[in-house]
């Protein structure tokens, strides 16, 4: 595209540099070696379509920082599937604020691919540390993937059935919007960098987050405040986070609210109205750049 001057939309959607170093880190010497040969070469790769790219969309400021000084012309997006008509109303998260008055139990969600990588287990220990603190707190799990069988056992020998429930894969769309709405937040510990949709989704539904501080994890807590950060190093801090916000009934709701309010810039009609306007806009400037 580029030799035949072209008019072109380069898009990252992951820090893959960063996610790479982070997934390499317990792995062999040698193996180190060849993510930290491979995933240079990588980014290098990027900065040349990025400097020859009309159009550079880079999700999130991560990606900004690493490749926006190398770019032609760069706009950070983020891809997003809810329209702003799927967002739940403001009434149906005030609604459910008001009930964590109540001595219920905080309800937490996870709602994606059931892979390693995405730290389920982790989510689990970290919500049986908190409950050993005297946490209410429970966790349902909505997806499936290789994992579901180890993560089964690890509630069944932490004793938390009924604590943990896995409610198997869910369609996407607004029932499922509809469904994110009876929980207080979503819960996401990853064990490397990553940029999952889910986040969003939780928004559309009024959830704050609560999340490993991954760089992503913690540009939302800056971005629309409406995020707790877990430190994935401590996680005795992180347990006791857990139960602080818990507690913190009026917190929980202050941050539902922030979640609520961010939801409809990010939807997904708005990132694409955005996205087409820069097209449009790059493909003028090129043709007249070549004309």
């Amino acid at each position: 595209a580029f030799a035949a001057s072209k008019p072109t939309v380069f898009v990252q959607d992951t820090d893959v540099v960063v996610q790479m170093r982070q997934l390499a880190q317990t792995r062999s010497a040698s193996a180190r070696l060849q993510t930290h040969v491979y995933s240079r070469a990588h980014e290098r790769g990027v900065q040349w379509c990025v400097a020859r790219a009309d159009l550079s969309l880079l999700k999130g400021r991560g990606l900004m920082r690493r490749y926006g000084p190398f770019a032609r012309n760069a706009q950070e997006f983020h891809d997003t599937n809810y329209t702003s008509a799927e967002i739940v109303p403001l009434e149906t998260v005030m609604t459910r604020t008001v009930s964590l008055a109540s001595e219920r139990p905080v309800r937490l969600v996870y709602c994606g691919r059931l892979v390693a990588r995405k730290g389920v287990d982790r989510s689990i220990e970290l919500l049986h540390a908190a409950r050993a603190r005297g946490a209410r707190i429970e966790l349902d799990v909505i997806g499936d993937g290789e994992e579901r069988s180890a993560l089964e056992s690890l509630v069944l020998r932490l004793d938390l059935a009924g604590r943990v429930r896995f409610l198997g894969s869910a369609v996407y769309g607004p029932g499922l919007i509809r469904q994110l709405a009876a929980y207080d937040a979503l819960f996401f510990t990853p064990t490397a960098e990553d940029t999952p949709r889910m986040i969003f989704d939780g928004y559309a539904a009024g959830l704050p987050l609560i999340g490993s501080d991954i760089d992503y994890v913690v540009e939302r807590a800056h971005s629309e405040e409406a995020a707790v950060v877990l430190p994935r190093a401590d996680r005795e801090e992180s347990a006791l986070r857990l139960v602080r916000i818990a507690r913190d009934r009026a917190q929980l709701a202050t941050l539902a609210c922030a979640a609520h309010a961010a939801a409809e810039h990010h939807a997904a009609d708005q990132w694409y109205a955005r996205r087409a306007a820069w097209v449009l806009e790059a493909i003028e400037r090129a043709s007249i750049v070549r004309a």
